[in-house]
């Protein structure tokens, strides 16, 4: 294996890990942030960082005036309605369950390819879909330890933000082929942090008077979790094939639960377990030898 290969696993090895502990970041930091707050300060730190990255490798690259209208749609969908369903699903759910409904986002694009080129599912699709569907009702409808109106909404919450994120993978996709990655990245995250900011005088949190831990959970998701493991995934995609790649990356849900019984001593019951494995059977089955979309930022 030359070092290149080398470096390309370690960088995808890394993006799961910082991605799937992401989902505990988050679940920790609503405890003193709303929604609101915490998706501003992430990505005011978010928007800091990619523009570092963006003037130190692509310092002449700008959005064209006739590609706005696509970046605005873009960020509003894949960063401002995205993270903002995500976040207040996690104040109903547990950062396992919330990180296992997401990996649902390649079934519901399959789908929605579907529909839009009106493709004929094939029989591995249909098996896909069905088990993903199986695999969230018993995630979904077996957790004793929880009240099932929170279950219910917060799924529900979870599953716009995966709807959100699909739509934003179709708009996004003309731009991908005229801009770098990390230019894209950038100016999306600049229009969702400027929605963010829109709604902050409705939800501001006292933000100089937080214990060290949640500073370093808010700094964790601003700088690595939307920048620097962005950059990382980019490598990767770049020296391994997709394939790989998107097998790597099904194992967030792995990252989130082991993460998430250790840091905040969550469980889950052995059925959801099973529809866990369910789910990332599913997305391996369906992604096998497929190239993928954009892969979201967590």
């Amino acid at each position: 294996m030359n070092n290149s290969k080398t470096l390309g696993y370690f960088s995808i090895l890394a993006t799961v890990l910082i991605w799937g502990i992401s989902f505990i970041s988050t679940k920790a930091s609503l405890d003193y942030f709303n929604p609101i707050s915490l998706a501003f300060w992430r990505f005011f730190l978010a928007v800091i960082a990619l523009y570092i990255i963006k003037k130190i490798k692509y310092p002449k690259v700008f959005m064209d005036k006739e590609d706005r209208k696509i970046f605005f749609l873009g960020g509003t969908s894949g960063v401002f309605l995205y993270f903002m369903f995500e976040n207040y699903g996690l104040k109903y759910l547990n950062a396992s369950t919330a990180s296992i409904l997401i990996a649902v986002i390649p079934v519901l694009t399959m789908i929605s390819e579907t529909i839009i080129n009106r493709e004929k599912l094939s029989a591995k699709k249909i098996i896909s879909v069905g088990l993903s569907v199986i695999g969230v009702i018993l995630i979904v409808g077996f957790d004793p330890q929880r009240n099932i109106a929170d279950m219910l909404i917060g799924s529900a919450l979870i599953l716009l933000a995966s709807i959100s994120w699909v739509i934003y993978t179709f708009l996004s996709k003309p731009l991908y082929k005229k801009y770098t990655t990390i230019t894209i990245a950038y100016y999306q995250t600049l229009i969702g942090f400027l929605f963010f900011s829109l709604l902050m005088p409705f939800n501001q949190t006292d933000i100089l008077n937080l214990p060290l831990d949640i500073y370093i959970h808010v700094i964790y998701l601003g700088v690595l979790s939307s920048a620097a493991a962005y950059l990382l995934f980019i490598y990767s995609l770049e020296t391994l094939e997709a394939t790989v790649c998107n097998i790597f990356i099904n194992l967030i849900p792995v990252v989130t639960v082991g993460a998430g019984m250790f840091f905040l001593d969550e469980k889950i019951t052995l059925i959801q377990g099973l529809g866990a494995g369910i789910i990332i059977f599913s997305i391996l089955l369906l992604t096998y030898k497929r190239k993928q979309p954009p892969i979201r930022e967590f």
